[in-house]
């Protein structure tokens, strides 16, 4: 590495080492005009990331009070159940209370990051589990896994009923043609 290029910061071609004056910077602009540092962020972020503006625009506008923050859920911890056989895929009361809670403790933790009724995300976490439920084991005949994890399942329910949610409505021509939502 060239000795020249460490003193801008530079380790490798694309890559920045931020130093010290860069956060100190960052930190009075943001004590100083919120609204700018957030514009500054986001352009940094572009250029690292590549971050969609569409998606930015999304996240804001479903949770503009907590900046675009968004949560994808997944059971508690504490929720354990024991793996079912595969052909028991009915959506139960357990089910039901497990994508309940899960409403709850979001709300709680941080108001904003589940921005929907507790009725239309449980009702969206039970149509994505009976589509998971159709579907069979995924590299391995089904002779060789006979039972499921039903944690495992909810857990992936809960993500694609959150991302149906956040971005169906409003996603770009391109993704509606990846992501189809069923």
């Amino acid at each position: 590495m060239d000795p020249a290029r460490r003193d801008e910061g530079y380790t490798a071609p694309g890559i920045r080492v931020l130093h010290h004056a860069d956060g100190r910077a960052a930190l009075r602009l943001y004590s100083q005009d919120r609204q700018a540092f957030r514009r500054r962020l986001l352009v940094q972020l572009q250029e690292a990331y590549r971050t969609p503006g569409w998606l930015v625009d999304r996240l804001w506008q479903l949770n503009p009070t907590g900046q675009g923050e968004l949560l994808l859920p997944s059971p508690l911890p504490e929720w354990q159940p024991e793996s079912l056989p595969r052909g028991e895929a009915q959506w139960s009361p357990d089910l039901q209370d497990q994508a309940r809670c899960i409403w709850d403790r979001a709300r709680e933790a941080a108001p904003g990051v589940l921005p929907t009724a507790e009725s239309v995300w449980v009702d969206a976490v039970e149509k994505r589990w009976y589509r998971l439920a159709c579907l069979g084991p995924r590299g391995r005949p089904a002779k060789q896994a006979p039972r499921y994890s039903p944690r495992a399942r909810l857990a992936e329910a809960m993500r694609e009923a959150a991302l149906e949610l956040f971005l169906s409505a409003r996603a770009p021509i391109w993704m509606r043609r990846c992501y189809r939502p069923s």
